[in-house]
């Protein structure tokens, strides 16, 4: 169980591993190199940054709801991590412009119906260009509601593709 709050060396455990290993996958499509890559990676790398997406999301505080709004969320489960509870601040709903609430609910959708669940209504063409839009905006929405607020900035991550046989 964690502490209530979260003690300096749990908060730096979670951002040198647990949140580094999470934008890797959110950065894993936009910044692998496609081209002779096999299919088989492409398609995961892909999946790991729609599944990044999502845990990004509800870590700065928003969700898709029921009706499929872009909605806060701040019921979260005792052993759940959020933004707060490293420093940061939530992202609030009603500060996202339309743009920006329209790719977040393509890419929880995907993630909710094509990557999390065998649905019969998934999108099963990979929507590869709001997928790189909502990196994007993550990222932008982590620096200005985590790492600008901690007082730092976001870690450089090697891009590093392996030698395929």
């Amino acid at each position: 169980m964690r502490s209530q709050p979260l003690t300096e060396s749990e908060v730096n455990a979670f951002r040198e591993h647990d949140m580094m290993d999470r934008r890797r996958m959110l950065l894993a499509h936009k910044h692998m190199p496609q081209s002779g890559m096999p299919e088989y990676q492409r398609v995961s790398n892909f999946l790991a940054s729609v599944v990044a997406c999502r845990v990004f999301l509800d870590f700065l505080g928003l969700k898709l709801d029921s009706s499929g709004e872009i909605r806060d969320r701040r019921n979260y489960q005792p052993d759940d991590v959020n933004v707060e509870d490293l420093g940061g601040q939530f992202v609030s709903a009603c500060d996202l412009n339309d743009n920006q609430r329209q790719t977040f609910k393509q890419v929880l959708n995907d993630a909710n119906k094509y990557v999390a669940h065998f649905t019969f209504e998934a999108n099963r063409e990979r929507q590869v260009t709001h997928l790189h839009y909502a990196v994007d905006l993550i990222e932008d929405l982590m620096c200005k509601h985590y790492w600008d607020r901690i007082g730092s900035k976001p870690p450089a991550l090697e891009v590093v593709m392996a030698t395929h046989n």
